[in-house]
């Protein structure tokens, strides 16, 4: 019996490497056909969608977002009374994410105290590619069973 011989052309084929290298991510995105794109300006509303809390993008640097590492300040209030609610840090997950794509960031946004009441920082929102992204903002508050979410959305042409 003679043994079995693989050629290159086998072994290339069976190790996936007739695919090529991996495509480098696009250097810019045509933003005048997204209609979903919000216009950053200070205060940006968002309700949540469960009607428990209002969101309000105070501040983002660099402003409008653009690609790499973002910071957000972002107040939440209760919409029962209207005023901000400290406290909810921890309960907080934030989570960038580009639906054409299919795919988030890898790094994970810290949450942080903003220094004001019910106001909450955001490091980093990295954005490393141009498109369209949304950064979902969750609140699961197991202290009082509250939660509620809110989603903002940009398009970075670059």
């Amino acid at each position: 019996m003679r043994p079995l011989v693989l050629t290159p052309v086998v072994l290339v084929i069976a190790c996936g490497g007739s695919n090529g290298p991996a495509a480098a991510p696009p250097v810019s995105f045509n933003c005048s056909t997204d209609t979903s794109n919000e216009t950053y300006t200070p205060g940006l509303a968002a309700n949540g969608v469960d009607g428990v809390y209002d969101f309000k993008l105070m501040m983002m640097d660099p402003a409008p977002p653009s690609r790499g590492n973002n910071l957000w300040n972002v107040e939440v209030d209760s919409v029962a009374t209207g005023q901000p609610v400290d406290g909810l840090g921890s309960s907080m997950t934030v989570t960038p994410y580009m639906p054409t794509m299919r795919h988030g960031s890898p790094i994970v946004v810290e949450v942080s105290d903003g220094g004001e009441p019910g106001l909450y920082t955001f490091t980093p929102i990295n954005l490393w590619m141009p498109g369209i992204w949304t950064v979902t903002i969750d609140v699961v508050d197991d202290g009082s069973a509250a939660s509620d979410k809110a989603v903002y959305n940009f398009c970075l042409s670059e």
